[in-house]
């Protein structure tokens, strides 16, 4: 740089270098680390990640819309911790930050982090809830389930009590589990014979996270009671069919068919005949027949009967009956190329989607 004064006589001067970077490059993040990858409420998730190139500030970083705070980060790796808060599902992590030229980077995740508020659920308890048996040497029998930390198998307590509290045992032996122990089956121990009473079943769980929960089911056990079989439909099928079957034996008396009651539970009203609808010898029975009171509403079927003598029997099975098709529809870009194109194709159904054929 030179000046001049009005005459031109020239200055002494200096040359110096000046550099000028055009950085039109939008930084990006990258190593996205988030441990741990499942947790539940109250819980403090670590979130780790590198940016591209320096920034001019510290990036934002928010989980499902809520602010994560940073801690002591090292050159362009970054540090945040974030405490949850949030309901159940995929967390959606973004990341976004300018570099020292003023340019933008964003990023955004729906993977690294999920968050598990649920506790386990029971199912396939038997004997059912609220059932009679005549067999006092039955087997005690639930299913454990969690479909995403998995069961912990060391918390499972099991008890069965009698109708004045007494224990009667907590032993019990995990018969088998799925991967993970998203689902356990579980049978309860016990020696000799049950007297005639009645009993509660109680058992507690927890996930790997310590979300627990208790489920409680009752049964009577009553050695002279009939015994009631549900053959149709099978526990906890989704059957387009309306088609009740079961069959019932006695030890010592006579089947009373008329004390036989059927009834739906969730909606609808049973169309049962056991006139019409049941064959019988003596000590048994074997009674088919489509009930065209079930409906899509209807969660299960209860069935009561009385031997000659009013000795009770009870039992009942849970189903779901589906007779909508599933929705579908099929979308695509108006302009398909001769090499290849994306289809996307949704199914909507009301119950579960089962067997696909394309």
């Amino acid at each position: 740089v030179r000046s001049y004064d009005y005459l031109d006589n020239p200055s002494d001067y200096t040359t110096d270098n000046l550099t000028v970077i055009y950085d039109t490059i939008n930084p990006s993040f990258s190593s996205l680390s988030v441990s741990p990858y499942y947790a539940k409420n109250s819980t403090t998730v670590y979130i780790n990640f590198t940016a591209s190139e320096a920034l001019n500030s510290s990036p934002i970083v928010t989980v499902n819309g809520n602010s994560a705070t940073q801690i002591p980060n090292s050159s362009n790796n970054y540090y945040y911790n974030y405490s949850v808060a949030d309901p159940n599902s995929a967390a959606t992590i973004n990341i976004s930050g300018y570099d020292l030229s003023g340019n933008s980077g964003n990023y955004t995740n729906s993977t690294a982090l999920f968050i598990d508020n649920t506790a386990p659920s029971f199912t396939n308890e038997y004997p059912r809830n609220n059932s009679i048996t005549n067999n006092n040497q039955t087997t005690i029998s639930v299913t454990i389930n969690d479909g995403d930390v998995g069961i912990n198998t060391s918390s499972i307590e099991v008890s069965l009590a009698n109708s004045t509290s007494n224990i009667i045992t907590t032993n019990h032996t995990i018969t088998s589990c799925t991967a993970m122990n998203r689902s356990c089956d579980i049978a309860l121990n016990y020696t000799g014979e049950l007297k005639t009473d009645n009993y509660t079943i109680k058992v507690n769980a927890s996930d790997m996270l310590g979300n627990s929960k208790s489920f409680n089911w009752r049964m009577t056990v009553n050695t002279n009671a009939p015994n009631i079989n549900i053959t149709k439909p099978s526990s906890n099928e989704i059957t387009s069919s309306k088609n009740i079957t079961f069959n019932i034996t006695s030890s010592i008396g006579n089947i009373n068919l008329s004390s036989i009651i059927v009834t739906l539970t969730g909606s609808g009203s049973s169309v049962f005949n056991s006139t019409a609808d049941c064959t019988n010898s003596t000590q048994s029975a074997y009674c088919t027949y489509n009930d065209t009171g079930i409906t899509e509403s209807t969660t299960g079927v209860i069935i009561e009967v009385n031997d000659e003598y009013g000795n009770p029997g009870i039992n009942n099975q849970p189903f779901a009956y589906d007779e909508t098709e599933p929705d579908l529809s099929v979308s695509y870009s108006d302009l398909i190329s001769t090499n290849s194109t994306n289809i996307t194709l949704n199914i909507n159904d009301n119950k579960k989607i089962d067997i696909l054929y394309f």
